[in-house]
């Protein structure tokens, strides 16, 4: 998981930019199907150490399961009936259909329970991106992000955007470079142990990125003279109006976000 959060005056005097580390993933959601999933993690009774399960082991029907491995790839090779770490009477093949359902189901979970501990730590996010691996199977089938705040104060919703295909995910990474060229790292934060300083950061890492002096200056000159230069104007076009992806909102209309 990652976040982007930008300068809220509008002014992008900076950026905020952070990796969430993998230990987010163990989330868990609740399973409404039989079908389990493969793998876990356990507590090594010798080190008292978290460790990860062979690949072997399963849990097949369960009532929840953490992120990580409620969408896991031998779990879908499981849905196929191809994990080969399986016996073949433990893994009754879906169809398509049912199989990509089903992912899709859990995929929604998870981005309704990620929404909501975003939520508590920096306030609701404003669009949420899904990009990689088989995410694009559940494109046009998942819009929004779902979920009650922990006081259950508020019920709210989150766009979501999950491109159709990698190329269109990659335009948005290349867009995303394009805009970070404007912004050079002023500070890495690398919070301690309280694994919610900053948010899910622990073990990782928040960049403060501030705007380099030559953007500042061309962004002072346009903002006097009332005016921008045609090429900027051509070049940030470019930048937010990304073929194909639908509900892309240009980046002033939303402060942070985040992408799993």
């Amino acid at each position: 998981v990652a976040t982007f959060f930008r300068d809220p005056s509008g002014k992008d005097k900076y950026i905020e930019t952070g990796i969430w580390q993998s230990w987010v993933w163990f989330s868990k959601i609740q399973l409404d199907d039989p079908y389990g999933y493969c793998g876990g993690i356990k507590t090594d009774k010798q080190t008292g150490r978290i460790v990860v399960k062979p690949p072997s082991a399963y849990k097949i029907p369960h009532r929840q399961a953490r992120i990580r491995f409620a969408l896991d790839n031998n779990t879908w090779l499981r849905f196929m009936g191809r994990n080969p770490h399986l016996d073949k009477s433990i893994q009754p093949p879906l169809d398509m259909k049912n199989a990509t359902r089903v992912w899709t189901n859990r995929l929604q979970s998870s981005i309704n329970k990620l929404a909501e501990k975003f939520h508590d730590i920096y306030g609701p996010p404003e669009v949420v991106y899904v990009l990689g691996g088989n995410a694009t199977r559940c494109h046009g089938m998942i819009s929004c992000a779902s979920y009650e705040t922990t006081d259950h104060g508020m019920k709210l919703k989150v766009p979501v955007v999950i491109p159709k295909e990698d190329c269109r995910q990659q335009l948005m990474h290349m867009a995303g470079l394009v805009y970070s060229t404007q912004f050079k790292v002023k500070q890495v934060f690398a919070p301690g142990q309280d694994p919610l300083a900053r948010g899910w950061t622990r073990g990782g890492e928040i960049c403060m990125w501030v705007k380099r002096k030559e953007f500042r200056r061309k962004a002072n000159k346009a903002a006097a003279a009332g005016t921008r230069d045609a090429d900027v104007k051509k070049a940030h076009s470019q930048i937010v109006e990304i073929p194909g992806v639908e509900h892309y909102h240009r980046p002033e209309e939303h402060n942070q976000s985040w992408v799993c």
